[in-house]
């Protein structure tokens, strides 16, 4: 099972607290709801229009009453139908497909869709009037799907979960790494002749030492963040290298170390230069590869050393005064300290 990136973990978190502020705004009522806003907004009509039919009716003016019903039908989208019904269950006046929306099941209690109202004539009650609404949702499940308040938490939830992971992707790039690093072993890399990167399992440059950063001409914490297949890598042929055959991304996918490869760059000044790149994974807590370390033998280097040694040597065999001074190690001890031992570049030879 693949384990889930810091990123992932982060973003989550952030979500689950926006989520927490969100239902503490609900709990609290300071997120409006629409849906209580329609209902109130209903049942301001149907007192609106109950008190002006209970004018109407002891006026024994239905035609009037008829027509504001008209009215207020026609203007009121979420009103489907309304109907004025005696004490008998006669229909006195009916609006709209009335019959086929109104549920006679519920002959007692409104709903939030079905709502009526008793209407007198003086003290004796003359009958009811009957308003059909349109549903604010679909019956069952889908209807609890169609809560506004449910929909805001999942709109709020994925937008932000998206919104926190892509901001995470680009901004952990950008941190410096450089400082969980202490400056002693910042220092003791930097002394090594070799290049070194560490990159993450992405390919991104989370470490590199001196030695590299003089070859592609920038500053250490320059190159931090940047891809590590980003430079002008080549084959012997100047072919480009696919993205799939670099050491480094070979170690990241089987988890397993590279030695030996040769990779080849044109450095800051235009030189071309030959290195032996070996890899090892740096294993996490679930021994899987959450990054590379690479190391870059710059063979041009080696190459200059051996010929040196290889010049000096045949100087030596010739009889001529040595021109050139070899590291402390590789000096004569005799009594002549102008001349070269051929003994002595042999030895420097084979170390090298």
């Amino acid at each position: 099972m693949k384990r889930l990136s810091a990123k992932f973990h982060i973003a989550f978190g952030q979500t689950c607290l926006v989520l927490s502020l969100m239902l503490t705004a609900l709990y609290l009522g300071l997120v409006p709801d629409r849906q209580a806003a329609i209902r109130e907004g209903r049942a301001a009509l149907v007192e609106a229009i109950a008190a002006n039919s209970s004018r109407l009716i002891g006026e024994s003016d239905l035609q009037r009453l008829e027509s504001t019903l008209k009215l207020a039908v026609s203007r009121n989208e979420g009103l489907l139908s309304a109907a004025v019904r005696q004490v008998d269950g006669e229909a006195a006046i009916t609006i709209g497909d009335h019959h086929a929306y109104w549920n006679n099941r519920s002959k007692t209690f409104s709903t939030e869709s079905q709502v009526q109202v008793a209407m007198w004539k003086g003290k004796t009650k003359w009958g009811h009037i009957e308003f059909r609404f349109r549903p604010l949702s679909a019956p069952g499940w889908r209807g609890w799907l169609q809560q506004p308040w449910l929909q805001l938490l999942a709109f709020i939830s994925l937008a932000s979960f998206v919104i926190f992971y892509l901001y995470l992707s680009k901004m952990l790039r950008h941190l410096d790494p450089s400082q969980a690093i202490p400056d002693r072993v910042r220092s003791a890399l930097d002394t090594l002749a070799e290049g070194l990167l560490v990159v993450d399992r992405e390919g991104y440059i989370v470490l590199a030492n001196q030695a590299f950063a003089s070859v592609i001409g920038k500053a250490p914490n320059a190159l931090l963040g940047l891809r590590a297949d980003g430079f002008s890598w080549s084959t012997s042929d100047r072919t480009p290298i696919d993205k799939q055959a670099y050491p480094w991304v070979r170690v990241l996918q089987e988890g397993t170390p590279q030695t030996s490869d040769r990779l080849y760059l044109d450095d800051s000044e235009s030189n071309r230069r030959t290195f032996k790149v070996n890899c090892s994974p740096v294993l996490g807590d679930d021994a899987k590869a959450g990054g590379a370390l690479v190391s870059f033998d710059d063979r041009h280097r080696v190459g200059r050393k051996r010929s040196r040694v290889a010049s000096i040597e045949r100087r030596s065999r010739s009889g001529q005064p040595c021109q050139e001074r070899l590291p402390r190690q590789y000096e004569s001890r005799d009594s002549h300290p102008d001349e070269c031992h051929p003994r002595f570049y042999r030895s420097a030879q084979t170390r090298l």
